[in-house]
């Protein structure tokens, strides 16, 4: 019964760690998507301030070093593509934060364990007799000696 105890309570510390990584995972990638939805906003903005200068004229190739201005134009334009990748990738990235968080809390596996055919019973719902079993075992140990 002690060793039952004791693996009990070093699951449900497994299972709280568990939940809290997934937490602090997910408030992490969150944070990411939140810099990479800033970095592209960025990224537009800086396009856009680009292409108008370029449509007034106003960038010439001594601005841009040896490039052409259309290169800066370009090269503004690879920029936002992969600001926009990064926050695609930071969004699939939270999406699976929270599936582990999910998971984590055991709330996927009691939604699908229907559809599976799996049956859990949760240890309050145990049949009596065992329940009674324990109880009475628990009351002929003496409180030093180990489980017989």
């Amino acid at each position: 019964y002690r060793e039952t105890e004791k693996a009990l309570v070093d699951r449900i510390n497994v299972v709280a760690e568990s939940v809290r990584t997934a937490v602090t995972d997910l408030a992490s990638q969150r944070e990411q998507a939140a810099i990479a939805l800033q970095n592209m906003q960025t990224s537009e903005r800086v396009l856009k301030y680009v292409r108008d200068l370029w449509e007034q004229g106003r960038i010439v190739p001594e601005d841009v070093g040896q490039n052409t201005p259309e290169f800066a134009v370009l090269n503004k334009t690879s920029d936002l593509l992969f600001a926009r990748l990064a926050y695609i990738d930071a969004q699939a990235a939270l999406k699976q934060a929270e599936g582990r968080l999910l998971a984590a809390q055991g709330l996927i596996a009691a939604r699908y364990m229907q559809d599976f055919k799996i049956e859990v019973a949760p240890v309050k719902d145990a049949p009596k007799s065992v329940l009674g079993q324990n109880a009475a075992s628990k009351k002929d140990e003496k409180p030093n000696e180990p489980a017989k």
